[in-house]
């Protein structure tokens, strides 16, 4: 099984001159972050103004703080300019630091990545699930077609995702009208 790290936040900003920074979680309950001292995360580039490694960085967190900005500090940063070099960047956590849903139906979109992808009406392979972005409304799932090499991104809702079997790892589509007269001609 393949380690799966989950985005979480971002960064760009310092606090205070000893290395911390604030950092914006995704998750809008801040109080609910997962985020713990001593937890190793990664860090990855948002741009080329960041000198972190184009493939990701390990850290661990040597503080967190969670009030009315969350406020992090990490091993061996311990000045304002060291941290600084790293700006922007993306936080991930790997899945196994999060809790297990509480529902049957629940699941983090993560959990889907690599599935297989049908055509409710057809049944026809449509593609695997290669992964999720937010366009800031909801979750965009990205199905790439190995076979034309091509991508389809849906919002990631009931309309298109009618039947989502977990176990089997399996997602049944309704591809909008445009995407059936494409797959005709």
């Amino acid at each position: 099984m393949t380690t799966k790290i989950i985005p979480i936040g971002r960064s760009s900003k310092s606090h205070g001159l000893k290395g911390h920074f604030i950092l914006y979680l995704y998750n809008d309950k801040d109080k609910e972050s997962i985020l713990q001292k001593k937890m190793s995360v990664y860090l990855f580039p948002i741009n080329s103004k960041s000198k972190l490694l184009s493939e990701g960085e390990f850290h661990t967190l040597s503080s967190i703080s969670v009030g009315n900005k969350v406020i992090v500090a990490l091993e061996g940063i311990n000045r304002i300019e060291d941290i600084e070099k790293l700006f922007p960047f993306e936080m991930r956590v790997d899945r196994k630091f999060f809790p297990h849903p509480k529902e049957e139906n629940e699941f983090y979109c993560v959990d889907v990545v690599g599935a297989k992808v049908i055509d409710c009406k057809t049944k026809e392979y449509v593609g695997t699930i290669s992964g999720f972005y937010s366009n800031g409304a909801q979750e965009i799932a990205v199905i790439h077609n190995e076979i034309s090499n091509n991508d389809i991104e849906l919002p990631f809702i009931d309309v298109f995702f009618a039947n989502i079997d977990i176990a089997n790892a399996v997602l049944e589509v309704n591809l909008p009208v445009f995407f059936e007269a494409d797959k005709n001609e």
